[in-house]
């Protein structure tokens, strides 16, 4: 029996994680775990903003949850989220419950992002943009060698056929 795959993603917000997911999600047929998706749903249950205490709490219950539950199925997924601060935790969770990991990083110039938050409407997240390079770049320093494939500058507008070759070339050595 083959181990079943998760495919993750690192990079600061807004970097288009979730257009590279729903497209190899298509591709694959692999499910997508989504936390903007959970996060919404709180969000219309409680009627509060997700920063609130009690609606943080929920977010977190139920992504802890959810995610027990699809890893619980030994299901191939994407989980549609930047992993960078929880990569340590979710990489060793994923291993003892017998999964790979198929790890996509997206390092963008401060400049591109800039652009990208602009053209979707970020413009409230600009603020936390220099934070969010940080933890990425720390996130990098511990981890590259995780690192399945690299979108950068000058990759990023062939993202989605770079990503689908180097996922298929994965699966065709683990499967």
């Amino acid at each position: 029996m083959t181990q079943p795959t998760c495919v993750c993603f690192s990079g600061v917000p807004g970097s288009s994680k979730t257009p590279i997911a729903n497209y190899l999600g298509m591709i694959f047929g692999f499910p997508r775990f989504e936390n903007d998706a959970i996060r919404s749903e709180v969000k219309e249950d409680l009627l509060k903003d997700i920063n609130d205490f009690d609606a943080k709490k929920e977010f977190e219950t139920r992504l802890e949850f959810r995610l027990k539950n699809i890893i619980s199925l030994k299901k191939d997924f994407i989980m549609d989220a930047s992993i960078d601060r929880k990569w340590e935790n979710l990489k060793k969770y994923l291993q003892d419950n017998g999964y790979v990991y198929f790890l996509i990083d997206i390092t963008l110039s401060k400049e591109k992002l800039i652009n990208l938050y602009k053209i979707k409407g970020y413009s409230e997240s600009l603020s936390f943009l220099d934070t969010s390079i940080q933890e990425h770049e720390i996130f990098l320093s511990k981890f590259k060698p995780d690192i399945g494939v690299q979108i950068t500058d000058a990759t990023f507008s062939d993202r989605l056929q770079i990503s689908r070759k180097f996922l298929q070339d994965f699966l065709l050595i683990q499967k």
